[in-house]
């Protein structure tokens, strides 16, 4: 991911595991791409799940995903087949800073995460992947998509953008020398339409004698044949590397394909020997949904390099790797019945703990700020292109509460209520008010219908009938290319103003 640029469905076809403060009714069983036992349809994970970083332990796979501005980050995935993913926990509590792309990896029998934020690299540690994890330990060292390689022998270095290496201290925890220069950008053709050369995302792995480094470039959003994947090969970890015939190894060839900004890829081989990439992609038409995460099959040459499979096609049905498969769905819908949130919810630039409580089946929202773009706001990831989402909100007097489609705090759209009325907003500003709907006690149902982008927003009153607001709003550019950020459009429960804001009943469904 560019720094220049950045600074940066839950859940589509998953497991689950005990837990995670999701309500019985929020889930039901289907099974892993229904109608094709024998096959699967990317996305593997449909929604803004991106810069996906993978690890194999013993017969399970682990994968997390950047963290961005929300809070928790580093939601961890298992799947026994990498098709099929269920969420474990979350590893990382309170906010420090908008993280970029992170990598999962296991050494010596501890996991450790990798990241970037505010303020350098970081990494936090735990001996399972269920945690505890360990606070930040802080790296003395710059730039951002830090690759972690370690060597036959022990030695542990870790890569980060720009084509820069530093070795790693034994226990992985701080760095053991000068930060080096030890990889060039693979030359993209002059007549290829990119947004910019952006060496990052390393990831390596040793094979066969040869350690193999996968880099992104061409940027991470712009135009849509911009994205990518190269691959070198080198027989030490440092360098000097020798490109690959087959560059890149993922890419968008044309704005006619079904996914767009393909890059940012971690090789991972599978318990049969068969080997996959794991990248992200935006859906053509959906910039609004974020960066998916895909995957494709990998093939290795006599020569001792690999490419994708000939012969697949991303947007069409792909055998699966072998597994068991491990299909439920879980709903978005929660009824705040649960002692805690579920791991669905991710708040926005904060720490969580201490700013809302799960009571008398209601989530309690302490409000701050002035504008609901500057309030409290809780959100969850959507992969949907047509979906329904509804609440109960009641409010304090002093306070604004309502429901969002959120992509920053200067672009959202979606109603509020007040003590005082029902207000809609579109990219960030108020666009219209009806005074005084609400229910004795401040109370109302909120409803926004993204149909295909096409955004209605209403409320009811007291068990009344629904009333629309009179004006649709087009969300189609509610997205990075046109505001920055890297982010996706979220359905969000936002508090602002003074008191506390009660929600309760929320549902959502695809439309």
């Amino acid at each position: 991911m560019n720094r220049v640029l950045s600074r940066r469905h839950f859940l589509g076809t998953v497991g689950v595991t005990a837990g995670l403060g999701l309500t019985p009714r929020g889930l039901r069983r289907i099974c892993a791409n229904e109608g094709r036992p024998g096959s699967y349809t990317n996305s593997i994970l449909r929604g803004d799940y991106p810069d996906p970083t993978v690890v194999r332990v013993g017969d399970a796979y682990y994968m997390t995903h950047c963290g961005g501005n929300w809070c928790p980050a580093f939601l961890i995935w298992r799947s026994r087949n990498l098709v099929d993913w269920e969420p474990v926990r979350s590893a990382l509590h309170e906010y420090g800073g908008s993280i970029s792309a992170p990598e999962l990896t296991s050494y010596q029998g501890r996991f450790y995460i990798y990241y970037e934020t505010a303020g350098g690299n970081h990494a936090i540690v735990a001996d399972r992947i269920e945690g505890s994890w360990s606070r930040p330990h802080k790296l003395d060292l710059p730039h951002i998509d830090p690759g972690h390689i370690a060597t036959p022998q022990g030695q542990r270095y870790l890569h980060v953008s720009g084509g820069y290496a530093v070795e790693l201290a034994p226990d992985g925890l701080s760095t053991a020398g000068p930060l080096r220069k030890v990889f060039e950008p693979w030359p993209i053709p002059e007549d290829w339409h990119i947004e910019c050369v952006c060496l990052e995302s390393p990831k390596l792995f040793y094979r066969d004698g040869y350690y193999h480094l996968l880099v992104a470039q061409g940027g991470t959003a712009g135009p849509p044949t911009g994205h990518m994947t190269v691959h070198a090969r080198s027989r030490t970890p440092i360098g000097p590397w020798e490109y690959s015939p087959y560059n890149p190894i993922v890419h968008t060839a044309s704005r006619e394909e079904k996914w767009w900004s393909c890059g940012h890829a971690t090789a991972v081989e599978a318990l049969d020997g068969s080997w996959w990439l794991i990248y992200h992609a935006y859906e053509n038409g959906y910039y609004t949904l974020g960066r998916h995460t895909m995957m494709e099959p990998l093939e290795w040459t006599p020569d001792g390099w690999f490419r994708v499979r000939p012969g697949i096609d991303r947007a069409m049905p792909i055998p699966r790797p072998n597994g068991p498969a491990q299909g439920v769905r879980i709903e978005r819908s929660d009824d705040f019945s649960s002692p805690e949130l579920g791991v669905h919810w991710q708040f926005w630039g904060e720490t969580p703990a201490g700013h809302h409580r799960l009571a008398d089946r209601r989530l309690h929202l302490e409000a701050k700020g002035a504008t609901p773009g500057e309030g409290r706001i809780v959100t969850c990831k959507v992969g949907d292109h047509a979906y329904v989402a509804e609440v109960e909100v009641a409010v304090d007097a002093g306070a604004e509460a309502g429901l969002l489609l959120f992509y920053s705090p200067q672009c959202y759209a979606g109603v509020s209520l007040t003590d005082k009325g029902v207000s809609a907003y579109a990219l960030g500003r108020p666009v219209g008010t009806i005074p005084s709907p609400a229910a004795p006690g401040g109370r109302c149902a909120l409803r926004l219908l993204n149909d295909h982008h096409d955004v209605a927003m209403y409320f009811r009153a007291s068990n009344g009938q629904w009333t629309k607001f009179e004006r649709s709003w087009d969300t189609s550019g509610y997205h990075h290319n046109v505001f920055g950020g890297f982010d996706a459009l979220r359905v969000a429960l936002f508090a602002s103003g003074q008191g506390e804001a009660r929600f309760g009943e929320f549902s959502y469904r695809p439309a």
